[in-house]
C-alpha cells in the first residue's frame, strides 16, 4: 500500500498504465486529499518533469476545470502530487459499473465536462490527452474536474512527454485523425473536441466507437472510417445528442465544434428539452458556437480553376501517364497550402504520397531532396502490418536485387525494412551514376500503381541542385515510370533564364514531355471575406470594411495576411466579447497602421521588435538550419539553455517558431522559410562570416569528418566565409575539406553538387601552390578535370587536363591523366578519340604498342604470343601473381578501353591490343583487365581459327577471372555468347547462364548499353536456338524501358527489329509494347545510326525480311533481301560467313528453282551447292548447331535433282536431328518443306503427315500466326488434336467438380470438397484455405487429401501452415502468385517458410465473385517444378469461379440455419419450461391431450419459423441488392425491416407456446386479464378492462386472434404512442363479438402498419371479420375489431 509521511492511505481509487491515484488523510487536520502518482517507482526524468509541469499549469489554473493542486512532493521514489478531493471516482471507473445512468444524468456530466474544458481553452491550454481516466466525476453534485493534464500545452511551451510516443496505446481509441500523424494537419485545441466526442460516445452507448484491437487498425479507423451514429444504434437516444457527438468527432476540425461553449450550450438545450417536455426536439446545433481563438481554417480559398487543373493532372496520373505540373507563386502565396487543400481527399488509403523541399540557407545533401522523398515512402512503409512489411520487403529486394546498399547509404532507416545488405562494387563515376539513379528509379517505380498514382511533391525549387534535377529528368523519361504525378513548386521570382530549372524546363519541351502550369495569384476581396467568416463563423455588420483595409494593407498575400491578422489580435486591435459572444475590432486603429510594402519587410520589422535576447537567438539559430536544436544554439550563443527557452519562448507565443520534440533536446523549426530568411537577415555582414566560421569549428569537432551529413554541414558553413580568411594555413584547410566534401558527393554520384565543392577548392589555390602544394593542387584539379567533364562542361574539362598535363611533374602524373581522358571518352563511345587517347598514354608509360598494325606486324606479335603460350597451361595463368607496377596497371585499364573502341572501329587494332594485355599479364602479373585480353583471344580462336575447344577454354579463364568486377565481366559475357558454337558444343548450359546473366549486366556495371547490349545478343541467342518466342517477346518488353531510356538509337532499332520479328511470327502483341515497329518500313531507318559502322541495322531489317518471306512463302521479297544483305556481308571484307544468311539462300533459292528459265536454274544450282559446302563445314565443325540445316538444305538440293528416295532420308533425317538437338524452329521448317515435297509427288499420305507435325512445332515454338496460315492454306491435310483425352479429363474434372461444389451448402464439408478437388485437379501435394474474418486472416481448412484439417486458425507472421508472405501479397494486390521453382526464383525465394519447406512448385489464387476477394486457396508441391502450368491454372481459375458462388451460398445457408437453430432453440427452451408448468398446474389433464396440444403447437410454432425465415432472406437480399446500387437508405429500410419481422415472429412463438395451456375448455377472459395484470406490472401503465360473457364454444383462431389483438394493440400504444392509459372493452353485440381498445397516447393522423398490424389485420379477415384504427394528433388511438358471432357458432 502506498505510503505518504504525515497522510493516512484510505483507499486507492484508480490504476492506469501510467499513474495511480489514491485517497488519503491528513494527519494533521483530517483534510482529505487525492494523491496522483507513479505506478511504478523511480521512474524516467522526463515524467518527474511532467509532474512538475502539471503543477505549475494546476497553480495557473486555479480550481478552473481542473481540480486544485494543494502541493508537488518529490519522494525518493517517485513524484507525488497532492489534490482537492471532490468526493468523486474517474469517469472510468463509473462507466465501468454494473448500474447504466439515466440519459439527464449523463446529459449533466457531459455539460459539466465541456464546461471544465472551456475554462481550461480560455487560459489558452489545449489538453492533448483526453479519457475517461482524466476526468474525476462527483456522481451526487455532479461536479466533474479534470484530474490529468500532463500532456497539456500552451502557445509558450509544451509537456516534457513526447506525444503518442511512449504514450499507452490505451489512449488510441481516444485520439484525433490530426494527432495520428497522417493528415498533415498540425494538432490544436480542437482536437480534445475530438476525444470529449468519443467519451460521450461511449458513455452513452457502453461502448468506443472504436475498439482497439491493432495499432494499425485504431489509426485506419480513425483516419478512415464513421462511426454508426449513436440514434441508429441505440433509437433510445435522441437524435440531437447524437448529432452533437457526430460533430464533435467530425475528421477534419474545421467541421467540428469551434469552442467549448458551444458544445455546453448545445447541451444544455438538450437537457432543458429534456427536463421540460420528457423529451428532445431536434434544432440547429452551433448557435452559440463562436470561436474565442483566432484560427486560420488549413483551407485554401479561391483558385478554383487551379484546383480543377490539379485535379485533372491527378486524374491522368491514375489512368498512368506521368503528369509534371509546375506550381508558380511568390513567397508566402499559399503554394503548400494549395497542395494539401486539393490533394488530401483526392489520395486513396492505398496511394503513396512523398514530399521533398529544398532549403534557402543551408547546404543541401547530395540528393538531398530523393533523401527526403525515399525516406518518406519507406516510414509510411514501416507503419503497415507485419506481413505487408515483409511483402513490400520481398518486393524492394527484387527491384534493387543486390545493390540495396546503394539505397541505404542514401537513406539508412530502409535498413530497418530490408535488412543489413552487400557491399556494392565500385565503378566508374559515370557508370556508377547510371546505377544508382537506376536502383533509385527502380524503388520508386514499385509505388504507383493502377487508379494510385504516386504523388512526389518537390517544393522550393529555386533553391534546387543540378544533381536533383537530373535524376528528376532521367526519372519523368524513363519508360518504366507511370502512374505519377510530380508537383514542381517554385517562387518564379527567383528564377532567371540560366537557373537550373529554366535548363530542366527547356529540356523536357524539347523530348515533348505534356506538362501542366498553374500560377497562385494573391488573394481576391470575395476570398478574404471569406477567411474572416469562416474564422468568425458569422457575420458582422463591418466585416466587409474590415476585409478592405486587410486586403490593402497585405495585397493579398496569405502569409501576410494570417501574420497581421494575428499582431491585430496580439494588439488587442482585435479581440474576442466573451458577453456578447463575439468578435470586436477598432477599424480607425487598424486602417492607421502603418505597414511594410511586403511580406517579408513585415517580418523583419516585425522580429525587430521583440525583447533583445529573443532576436539575438533567433538570428543565430537561422544560420543553424530551419530546424535546430538547443544544444547547438546554446553552444553558438553560449548563453545557458533555460535562457535560451525563455527567450525562444516569446517567438513560439509570436508564432515565428514552433516547437517539435528531439531525442535529446527540445528542437524548434521556423514556421515558415520566409521568417527563416528574415531571422538570418537581421546579422550584419560582418558578423555573418565569423558566426559560420564558429558553426563550422563546432561540427567539425562535434563529429568526424566521416560522417557526411557533418562533413557537408560544416564545409557549406566555412565557404560562406571565403573572403573573410586571410591565414594561409586556414586556406589550405579548406582546400582540404572542400577536396573531401567533393569526393564524398561524386562517391554518392552527386557530380553536379561535387563539382560546386572542387570549384570552391580551386578558388581558394594560388597560382604558386602548384610549386608549394604540388600533391594537393594536382589532386584537386584532377578531380575538378573529371568533373567538369562528367558533368557535360567538355571544354572546360579539356582546358583542365591540358593544365595538368602542362603543370604535372611526371610523365606517370601526365600519363594518369590522359587515362582518366581515355576512361571517360569510353564512357561517351568516342571511339576515334579513346584510341587517340590511348596512344599518347601508352607512349608516356613506355609500353610498346599499335593500335593500327599492320598484317606483317600482327602477325608476328601472334607468333610471338602463341611461343610464349606453349610454355604454359591455362590453370598456371591463375595462379599468377597480382600486378604491382601501377604504370603496367595504368597500362592495362588504358587498354581495355580502348580494345573496345578498336572493336568498333578497327578490328586489327582491337586483336593487337588483346595480344598486348595477355603479353603484359604474363610479365607483370594478373589483373582484372586481364579478362579482356582472354576474351579477346578467345574470339580470335573462335573466329580466325574455328578452334572451337581452346575458344572455350579461354573464354572460361576470362568468365571466372572477370566474375567479381561488374564491367570487365559484361564485356566478357557478351563476347563469350557469340562465340556460341564453341558453348554449344561444351556447355549448353551456358546459354541460361547468358540469359540469366544478361538483365542484370547493366544494373551491376552500370553501363546501361552495355547491358542493353547483352540483353540483344542473349535474345538473338534464344531466337536461334528456337526458345519459345513469347518468352523471348516478354523479355524484351521487360527490359524494354532500359532499351528506350538510353536513347540509342542502334540498341532500340535493334529492338525494334527483333519485337518485329516476334510479332509477326506469334501473331500477338501486348498493350505494353512501346516499340513503334511501324518505322521498319520508312526509307530512312537504318541511315545514319550512330556506332553502326558496318551496317548492322540495315542488315537486320533484310534479315526480318527474308525470315519472315520464307516462312510465309512470300519468296520473291525474300530473294530480295537475301541479295541486298550478301552485299552487306561483302562489303566488309572480313571473310566471316553468316550461317543464316548461308542457309535462308538456299532455302529460298530451292522454292523459287521451279520459277527460273534454264540458265538461271544452272546459275541458282552452282550457288546453293556453293552453300551446302559452307554449310557441311560448320556441320562438321559443330553437328548440334548445324547438321540439321545441312541435312535440310542437301534434302531441297537433292529434291531439284530428281532423287526422290535420297531426299526423303535426307528430310527425315534432318527433322530428326533437329528435334534430338532441340531447334524446334528448324524442325517446323524442314517439316513444311517435306510435307511440300509430299503434295509436289502426290503423296498425300507423307504430307498429311508431316504438315502435320509442321503445324505443331510451329505452335509448340510459339510461332501462332505462321500455324494459322498453314491452318489456313492445308486445312485439309492437318490431323489437328482437337481434345486430347488428357485435356478431356480437364473438362469432365471441372464439369463434376462445379457439380460436387454446387451440391454442398454447408460450410466444412464444402471446404473439405473444395480441397480434395483442387488438390486433384492442380497436382499439389498440400493446399489451404484462407479467409478474411474482420481484418484478420484465417486458414480455415489446411492439409493433404489424405489428411483435411477443418479448423479455425489464425495466421500469424511466423505461422507453419503457409508462407504468410505470399498470402499477404496475394491478398493485397488480389493478384495470382504462381512460382514455378520457388527456392530459386522469383521474390519469395528469401522467405523462410519458402527456405525450411524447400518449395518447389507454388500457386495463390485469389477466389473472386462480383469484384470482391471471399477467400486465397494456396497450393504447394515441393516434388516438382512447374506443376501450375498455364493450363492448370486456367482450370482451377474456373474451379475457383465455382467455389466463390458456392461459398457464398454457404455463408448464406449458415446464416439461415444459425437463425432458424436460435429460433429452434428459444422454441424448446420454452417449450420446456410449459411443460414444466403444465404438469404443476394440469395434473387433471389426460397425457394424451397433452402431447396432442403440443404437437399442435409445434406444427405452428413450424410454420411461424418457416414463413419467417422465406421472408427475412427476401428482404435481405433485396437490401443487399439494393445497397449494391449505393441506395443506401432503401437497404438499411429492408434491413430494418427484415429485423422487425424476426422480433415479431419470435413474439408469435412466445404467444403460441403461451396457449399451450389452453385447451377446447380454456377460459379466454382468464387469459386476457393475466395479460393486463403482467402489462401494468411490466409498463407501469394502466389499463380499464370490461370483459362481457363470452360465447363458451371459442375456437383457438378467435381466441389467438382476439388475445394477439390486444398484446399487440397494447405494445403499439406503450412504443409509439407513449401512452400511459387504455381503456379495454370485449364483449357479443348482436351477431357480431367487437374489440375496443383506445389509449391516451400521442396519436397520429397518419397510421402505417407494421408487421404486427398487418399480421392482425390478416387473421382478422380471414375470420370475416373487420379492423379498424382511428387516431387524430395528440388525440391518442382507437382499435376496432368486429368478428362475426355466426362463425364461432358454427366452429362449436
Amino acid at each position: 500500500m502506498f505510503e505518504l509521511s504525515g497522510y493516512q492511505t484510505l483507499d486507492l481509487i484508480e490504476t492506469t498504465s501510467d499513474i495511480r491515484l489514491y485517497r488519503l488523510r491528513r494527519q494533521e487536520d483530517g483534510l482529505r486529499v487525492i494523491a496522483k502518482t507513479t505506478t511504478g517507482e523511480y521512474p524516467g526524468s522526463s515524467m518527474v518533469d511532467a509532474f512538475r509541469y502539471e503543477y505549475d499549469m494546476l497553480k495557473r489554473l486555479s480550481g478552473r476545470g481542473a481540480i486544485e493542486a494543494y502541493s508537488l512532493e518529490i519522494t525518493p521514489d517517485r513524484p507525488v502530487l497532492l489534490l482537492k478531493d471532490i468526493e468523486g471516482s474517474t469517469l472510468d471507473q463509473i462507466l465501468r459499473t454494473p448500474d447504466s445512468l439515466e440519459l439527464p444524468v449523463l446529459l449533466r456530466i457531459a455539460i459539466a465536462v465541456a464546461d471544465c474544458l472551456m475554462q481550461i481553452h480560455r487560459e489558452k491550454i489545449t489538453l492533448n490527452e483526453l479519457t475517461p481516466a482524466h476526468l474525476i466525476v462527483n456522481p451526487i453534485t455532479f461536479e466533474v474536474k479534470f484530474i490529468d493534464i500532463r500532456m497539456c500545452s500552451t502557445e509558450n511551451g509544451i509537456s516534457p512527454l513526447s506525444p503518442l510516443s511512449g504514450r499507452p496505446d490505451a489512449l488510441l481509441p481516444y485520439i484525433s485523425p490530426e494527432q495520428t500523424g497522417r493528415t498533415g494537419l498540425n494538432p490544436d485545441y480542437r482536437s480534445d473536441f475530438y476525444s470529449l466526442g468519443v467519451i460521450m460516445y461511449e458513455c452513452l452507448s457502453g461502448s468506443r466507437p472504436f475498439e482497439l484491437h491493432d495499432v494499425v487498425d485504431i489509426v485506419y479507423r480513425h483516419l478512415a472510417d464513421t462511426p454508426e451514429p449513436l440514434h441508429r444504434r441505440f433509437p433510445t437516444i435522441p437524435l440531437s445528442v447524437s448529432d452533437i457527438v457526430g460533430k464533435c468527432m467530425e475528421k477534419m476540425p474545421d467541421a467540428r465544434y469551434a469552442s467549448a461553449f458551444g458544445i455546453k450550450s448545445d447541451l444544455e438545450e438538450c437537457l432543458s428539452h429534456l427536463q421540460q417536455y420528457g423529451y428532445i426536439e431536434p434544432f440547429l446545433l452551433g448557435g452559440w458556437d463562436i470561436p474565442e481563438r483566432w484560427m486560420v481554417p488549413e483551407r485554401f480559398y479561391g483558385r478554383h480553376f487551379e484546383k480543377l487543373s490539379l485535379r485533372e493532372a491527378l486524374k491522368r496520373a491514375s489512368q498512368g501517364a506521368v503528369k509534371t505540373v509546375w506550381l508558380s507563386g511568390e513567397s508566402g502565396i499559399g503554394k503548400t497550402t494549395f497542395l494539401k487543400e486539393t490533394l488530401r481527399n483526392s489520395i486513396s488509403s492505398d496511394g503513396f504520397f512523398a514530399r521533398g523541399k529544398f532549403e534557402s540557407l543551408h547546404t543541401s545533401l547530395p540528393y538531398g531532396i530523393w533523401h527526403q522523398v525515399i525516406e518518406e515512402l519507406v516510414s509510411q512503409l514501416l507503419m503497415e502490418t507485419k506481413l505487408q512489411v515483409e511483402v513490400w520487403k520481398l518486393r524492394i529486394l527484387q527491384a534493387v536485387d543486390t545493390y540495396g546498399q546503394l539505397l541505404i547509404e542514401l537513406v539508412p532507416k530502409l535498413e530497418l525494412l530490408i535488412g543489413p545488405q552487400p557491399s556494392v562494387p565500385p565503378l566508374p563515376p559515370l557508370e556508377a551514376q547510371h546505377r544508382f539513379q537506376l536502383i533509385m528509379s527502380r524503388f520508386i517505380q514499385l509505388f504507383p500503381h493502377e487508379d494510385h498514382p504516386l504523388i512526389l511533391i518537390l517544393d522550393n525549387l529555386q533553391w534546387a541542385d543540378e544533381t536533383s534535377l537530373q535524376y528528376l529528368t532521367s526519372l519523368i523519361e524513363d519508360t518504366a515510370t507511370s502512374h505519377l504525378l510530380i508537383v514542381l513548386s517554385y517562387r518564379d521570382r527567383e528564377i532567371t533564364r540560366l537557373h537550373p530549372l529554366s535548363r530542366l524546363e527547356k529540356h523536357l519541351i524539347d523530348r515533348n514531355v505534356v506538362m501542366s502550369r498553374i500560377s497562385l495569384q494573391a488573394l481576391e476581396l470575395t476570398d478574404l471575406k471569406q477567411l474572416l467568416l469562416d474564422v468568425m463563423r458569422y457575420e458582422a455588420a463591418d466585416l466587409d470594411e474590415l476585409a478592405q483595409v486587410l486586403l490593402h494593407k497585405t495585397d493579398g498575400n496569405p502569409l501576410f495576411i494570417k501574420q497581421f491578422l494575428q499582431d491585430l489580435i496580439d494588439d488587442q486591435r482585435v479581440e474576442f466579447d466573451e458577453n456578447l459572444r463575439s468578435w470586436k475590432w477598432d477599424l480607425q486603429r487598424i486602417t492607421e497602421l502603418n505597414v511594410p510594402d511586403n511580406a517579408a519587410a513585415y517580418l523583419s520589422s516585425k522580429l525587430q521588435q521583440f525583447p533583445d535576447q529573443t532576436v539575438y537567438a533567433l538570428s543565430r539559430a537561422a544560420f543553424i538550419g530551419s530546424l535546430f536544436d538547443l544544444c547547438t544554439l546554446a553552444e553558438i550563443t553560449e548563453v545557458p539553455i533555460e535562457a535560451l527557452i525563455e527567450a525562444l519562448a516569446v517567438a513560439v507565443q509570436g508564432r515565428l517558431l514552433q516547437p517539435v520534440s528531439g531525442e535529446d533536446y527540445l528542437h524548434y523549426k521556423f514556421q515558415h522559410n520566409r521568417i527563416h530568411q528574415a531571422a538570418y537577415a537581421l546579422i550584419s555582414e560582418e558578423e555573418r562570416s565569423e558566426l559560420h566560421w564558429r558553426i563550422g569549428m563546432l561540427l567539425l569537432a562535434r563529429s568526424p569528418l566521416s560522417e557526411g551529413t557533418i562533413l557537408f554541414e560544416a564545409v557549406h558553413h566555412f565557404n560562406q566565409v571565403l573572403t573573410w580568411i586571410d591565414r594561409p594555413e586556414q586556406r589550405l584547410q579548406l582546400v582540404e575539406l572542400n577536396l573531401q566534401a567533393g569526393i564524398k558527393a561524386k562517391e554518392t554520384t552527386a557530380h553536379e553538387t561535387a563539382l560546386q565543392y572542387m570549384l570552391q577548392a580551386t578558388a581558394l589555390l594560388e597560382e604558386q601552390s602548384w610549386e608549394g602544394q604540388y600533391g594537393l593542387t594536382f589532386r584537386v584539379f584532377r578531380e575538378r578535370a573529371e568533373l567538369e567533364y562528367l558533368c557535360s562542361h567538355f571544354d572546360t574539362a579539356n582546358e583542365l587536363f591540358h593544365l595538368l598535363i602542362d603543370k604535372a611533374t611526371t610523365n606517370m602524373d601526365k600519363a594518369y591523366i590522359y587515362a582518366m581522358k581515355v576512361q571517360l571518352e569510353a564512357s561517351n563511345d568516342n571511339h576515334e578519340e579513346v584510341i587517340s587517347l590511348g596512344q599518347h598514354t601508352l607512349s608516356l608509360l613506355k609500353v610498346k604498342h599499335q593500335f593500327d598494325p599492320g598484317y606483317v606486324q600482327l602477325t608476328l606479335q601472334w607468333l610471338r604470343l602463341r611461343h610464349r603460350l606453349q610454355k604454359v597451361s591455362l590453370e598456371s595463368l591463375n595462379l599468377l601473381p597480382p600486378m604491382t607496377d601501377e604504370a603496367r596497371r595504368i597500362a592495362m585499364s588504358t587498354l581495355d578501353h580502348s580494345s573496345n573502341a578498336c572493336f568498333y572501329v578497327n578490328r586489327e587494332g582491337w586483336l593487337a591490343s588483346s595480344f598486348t594485355m595477355i603479353e603484359l599479364t604474363l610479365d607483370y602479373g594478373m589483373t582484372p583487365e586481364a579478362s579482356i585480353g582472354f576474351i579477346g583471344y578467345a574470339m580470335f580462336q573462335y573466329y580466325y581459327f574455328r578452334n572451337d575447344e581452346e575458344t572455350f577454354k579461354w573464354a572460361m579463364l576470362a568468365y571466372s577471372l572477370s566474375e567479381p568486377y561488374p564491367k570487365m565481366h559484361m564485356t566478357t559475357l557478351a563476347a563469350f555468347a557469340i562465340c556460341y558454337d564453341s558453348w554449344r558444343h561444351y556447355d549448353p548450359a551456358m546459354l541460361s547462364t547468358f540469359t540469366e546473366k544478361a538483365g542484370k549486366v547493366g544494373l551491376e556495371s552500370g553501363d546501361l548499353w552495355k547491358g542493353n547490349q547483352s540483353v540483344l545478343i542473349n535474345c538473338a541467342s534464344l531466337l536461334q536456338f528456337g526458345h519459345p518466342l513469347g518468352d523471348i517477346y516478354d523479355r524484351l518488353i521487360t527490359h524494354s524501358g532500359d532499351l528506350l531510356r538510353h536513347n540509342n538509337s542502334l540498341h532500340c532499332k535493334q529492338a525494334i527489329i527483333a519485337v518485329a520479328t516476334l510479332v509477326r511470327l506469334t501473331g500477338y502483341r501486348s498493350v505494353d509494347d512501346p516499340f513503334n515497329i511501324a518505322e521498319i518500313s520508312e526509307p530512312d531507318f537504318a541511315q545514319s545510326v550512330h556506332g553502326d559502322s558496318f551496317d548492322f541495322i540495315q542488315e537486320m531489317v533484310w534479315i526480318y525480311q527474308y525470315l519472315i518471306g520464307y516462312v510465309f512463302g512470300e519468296y520473291r521479297e525474300a530473294s530480295e533481301a537475301l541479295a541486298k544483305s550478301a552485299a552487306i556481308i561483302k562489303s566488309r571484307e572480313d571473310g566471316l560467313d553468316s550461317a543464316m544468311q548461308i542457309m535462308y539462300e538456299c532455302l529460298v533459292w530451292a522454292q523459287l528453282y521451279e520459277e527460273y528459265n534454264a540458265e538461271e536454274q544452272r546459275i541458282y544450282r552452282a550457288k546453293m551447292r556453293s552453300c551446302l559446302k559452307k554449310m557441311k563445314k560448320l556441320a562438321t565443325r559443330c553437328p548440334v548447331n548445324y547438321e540439321h540445316k545441312y541435312l535440310l538444305m542437301k534434302a531441297e538440293l537433292t529434291r531439284l535433282s530428281r532423287d526422290p528416295r535420297q531426299a526423303e532420308a535426307l528430310y527425315e533425317q534432318s527433322i530428326e536431328t533437329a528435334r534430338i538437338n532441340g531447334h524446334i524452329h528448324d524442325l517446323a521448317m524442314a517439316a513444311e518443306c517435306y510435307g511440300k515435297y509430299g503434295l509436289r509427288h502426290g503423296k498425300l499420305h507423307l504430307a498429311r503427315i508431316y504438315m502435320t507435325e509442321a503445324y505443331e512445332a510451329y505452335l509448340q515454338w510459339g510461332a501462332k500466326a505462321k500455324a494459322a496460315d498453314l491452318e489456313q492454306q492445308h486445312s485439309h491435310l492437318l490431323h489437328i488434336k482437337r481434345e486430347p483425352g488428357l485435356d478431356r479429363v480437364d473438362s469432365l474434372s471441372v464439369v463434376m467438380s462445379a457439380q460436387a461444389l454446387s451440391g454442398e451448402m454447408e460450410m466444412s464439408r464444402l471446404l473439405a470438397t473444395l480441397m480434395r478437388i483442387m488438390l486433384h485437379n492442380a497436382g499439389a501435394e498440400y493446399g489451404a484455405v484462407i479467409f478474411d474474418h474482420d481484418g484478420k486472416w484465417m486458414v480455415e481448412a489446411y492439409g493433404t487429401s489424405e489428411a483435411l484439417h477443418i479448423e479455425s486458425v489464425p495466421l500469424g507472421e511466423e505461422s507453419d501452415l503457409v508462407p504468410a508472405a505470399i498470402i499477404a501479397y496475394a491478398a493485397r494486390t488480389q493478384e495470382q502468385v504462381v512460382l514455378h521453382d520457388a527456392l530459386s526464383e522469383g521474390i519469395f525465394a528469401r522467405n523462410a517458410y519458402v527456405r525450411s519447406h524447400r518449395l518447389k512448385s507454388v500457386l495463390c489464387l485469389p477466389i473472386m465473385n462480383q469484384n470482391k476477394l471471399v477467400c486465397l486457396l494456396y497450393l504447394e508441391n515441393n516434388l516438382s517444378p512447374g506443376v501450375f502450368t498455364p493450363s492448370r491454372l486456367d482450370v482451377l481459375k474456373l474451379l475457383g469461379s465455382q467455389c466463390a458462388i458456392s461459398i457464398a451460398n454457404a455463408k448464406l445457408y449458415s446464416g439461415i440455419q444459425y437463425l432458424k437453430k436460435n429460433l429452434e432453440d428459444q422454441v424448446t427452451e420454452r417449450t420446456r419450461s410449459l411443460e414444466r408448468s403444465m404438469r404443476e398446474t394440469s395434473a387433471a389433464l389426460a397425457e394424451a391431450t397433452v402431447y396432442e396440444e403440443r404437437n399442435r403447437i409445434a406444427q405452428e410454432i413450424h410454420d411461424i419459423v418457416g414463413h419467417t425465415l422465406t421472408s427475412t432472406i427476401l428482404q435481405i437480399e433485396a437490401g443487399k441488392r439494393l445497397l449494391q446500387k449505393k441506395d443506401i437508405d432503401s437497404g438499411v429500410q429492408r434491413l430494418v425491416e427484415a429485423q422487425d419481422l424476426v422480433r415479431h415472429s419470435l413474439n408469435e412463438i412466445r404467444g403460441s407456446v403461451h396457449m399451450l395451456k389452453e385447451d377446447k375448455y380454456s377460459d379466454l377472459a382468464v387469459m386476457l386479464k393475466q395479460l393486463i395484470r403482467d402489462t401494468e406490472r411490466n409498463a407501469g401503465v394502466v389499463v380499464h378492462a370490461i370483459i362481457y360473457d363470452l360465447p363458451e364454444a371459442m375456437s383457438t383462431a378467435y381466441k389467438k386472434a382476439i388475445y394477439h389483438a390486444l398484446q399487440e394493440g397494447l405494445t403499439n400504444g406503450i412504443r409509439h404512442g407513449k401512452s400511459t392509459e387504455f381503456h379495454f372493452s370485449l364483449e357479443s353485440v348482436g351477431a357480431n363479438l367487437q374489440f375496443r381498445l383506445k389509449d391516451r397516447g400521442l396519436g397520429d393522423s397518419h397510421i402505417v402498419m407494421g408487421f404486427g398490424l398487418r399480421t392482425m389485420k390478416e387473421r382478422v379477415e380471414q375470420l370475416g371479420g373487420s379492423l379498424s384504427i382511428d387516431s387524430e394528433m395528440n388525440e391518442g388511438c382507437l382499435l376496432e375489431i368486429d368478428l362475426p358471432m355466426r362463425r364461432v357458432e358454427n366452429r362449436k
